[in-house]
């Protein structure tokens, strides 16, 4: 299949950014033809480059519909991109940009599809979702916010974020020791491990208050 990607980040500075650059991998691996549009380069910029078909990047992904026209305008280049490949899908990986997708998938006469890593409340929600032909919940907790927000459960599907055992081994107690001597660390003791960053959505200040 041709599949017409987005991105905002092409850097490793946070899961979603990862789970795209590892999802897009993957498909393209697996022998589809990847489009990729962003909107800043980073660390994975050249990597990028060498699995996707092309890689082009565009303004803005944003449409609001209280700014409909000025948006339409800055997303032109956006949708003339997107059009131009003729993708056989449009993968998006932001909901805030499903108006985006929904366009150029009606210009390229392709069906769009949303993966949803994380929430974000929007009035829009089931009027923009309802153009969508599916969506990808990563966990049953983020499928029930969504549907909470106005899409219907029968739009989602839940498919779980995976690990490639090659790229994450899992440690042994020597490893365990070695990590531990480099950290600074007691080799033994109860430690947790929270690798993220620190922004209030991501909750780690409950955990900081619950030790104290």
């Amino acid at each position: 299949m041709k599949i017409l990607l987005n991105a905002d980040h092409l850097s490793s500075s946070g899961g979603l950014e990862m789970s795209v650059f590892q999802v897009s991998r993957e498909l393209a691996s697996r022998g589809h033809a990847l489009d990729l549009l962003y909107l800043e380069d980073g660390d994975l910029t050249d990597e990028y480059r060498s699995f996707c078909r092309s890689v082009v990047r565009v303004p803005t992904f944003v449409f609001r519909r209280h700014r409909a026209m000025r948006d339409l305008v800055r997303l032109a280049p956006s949708i003339w991109q997107g059009r131009r490949c003729l993708p056989d899908v449009v993968y998006l990986n932001r909901f805030p940009h499903v108006g985006f997708g929904v366009v150029t998938g009606w210009a390229a006469r392709a069906p769009v599809v949303c993966h949803l890593r994380f929430f974000s409340d929007h009035r829009s929600t089931r009027l923009m979702g309802n153009r969508v032909r599916r969506f990808i919940a990563v966990s049953s907790a983020q499928k029930a916010a969504w549907v909470r927000a106005g899409l219907e459960p029968e739009w989602i599907e839940i498919v779980h974020n995976g690990i490639d055992p090659v790229a994450y081994p899992p440690g042994g107690p020597d490893e365990r020791r070695r990590a531990r001597e480099k950290l600074g660390l007691p080799p033994s003791g109860f430690i947790v491990l929270y690798c993220g960053r620190l922004s209030p959505e991501k909750g780690i200040e409950v955990l900081f208050d619950a030790w104290r």
